[in-house]
C-alpha cells in the first residue's frame, strides 16, 4: 500500500473502472466461480494441512495482484 501511495497508483487503482460489455459476458464468471466453490466445498482441508491452505490464500491473492498490475498496467 505504501508502495503504490508513494508513486501515486492509488487514485488510479481504487477509481471507478469502466465495464464495456453485454450482461452475457458475465455467464464465463459466473461459470468459473461455480466450479471453483464446488471443488473448494469437496476438499478434505483437514488432510491438506493450515500450511497447504495458506499457501493457496496467499498465491491467490498474489495472482489477482499480478494480473491487475498487468492488464491496468502503472500509467
Amino acid at each position: 500500500m505504501a508502495f503504490a501511495l508513494s508513486l501515486g497508483w492509488l487514485r488510479e487503482l481504487f477509481a471507478p473502472q469502466p465495464i464495456r460489455g453485454r450482461g452475457w459476458m458475465w455467464i464465463a464468471v459466473a461459470v468459473v466461480l461455480v466450479f471453483n466453490a464446488l471443488r473448494f466445498a469437496a476438499l478434505d482441508y483437514d488432510s491438506a494441512g493450515l500450511d497447504l491452505v495458506a499457501a493457496w490464500l496467499v498465491a491467490g491473492l498474489c495472482i489477482g495482484f499480478a494480473e491487475e498490475v498487468l492488464t491496468r498496467g502503472t500509467s
